[in-house]
């Protein structure tokens, strides 16, 4: 019967509803709710905290994600160009020549250095990486001495 009126006063169902296991005697009262309340503040009767689902298993595969396992062709629901933008890798591939192109045509000392054609170059895709455009700077021997003081500064 104390468990009944401890549901009614404590808002929950009758699983949530428990006595306290350390107390050996649970004193006997009328089930009126002054007596269940007196139970309450005496930590005789407890509510139970509500079951929630545990994020545990969420943050073990956002570990393995960070690490880069899970994301082979059965993980992936979207296309390859919504996955990463291939609009934004060019921006930053494009940019990131368009900057060392820049770097060395303000410290240029020589006019030998052919700056158009590189930037031509490099806007028809033409170098695969920022270490490709400086080799291809040193063999045509274009302004080399400074194209080896950026490689070193980097």
């Amino acid at each position: 019967l104390i468990r009944k009126t401890a549901v009614k006063l404590l808002h929950c169902g009758k699983k949530r509803v428990k006595f306290n296991k350390n107390i050996s005697k649970i004193p006997e009262f009328i089930p009126h709710k002054k007596s269940v309340k007196l139970l309450k503040k005496k930590n005789i009767l407890l509510k139970k905290p509500i079951n929630g689902v545990s994020r545990y298993r969420h943050k073990i595969r956002n570990l393995k994600k960070h690490m880069g396992r899970k994301q082979g062709l059965g993980h992936r629901k979207g296309t390859k160009n919504a996955r990463k933008n291939q609009k934004l890798l060019w921006m930053q591939h494009i940019r990131l020549f368009r900057k060392f192109l820049r770097k060395i045509k303000f410290t240029k000392k020589n006019s030998s250095f052919s700056f158009k054609i590189l930037l031509d170059k490099v806007k028809g895709n033409f170098f695969v990486s920022k270490k490709h455009l400086i080799s291809y700077i040193k063999n045509k021997k274009l302004n080399s001495s400074e194209v080896a003081n950026f490689s070193r500064d980097r």
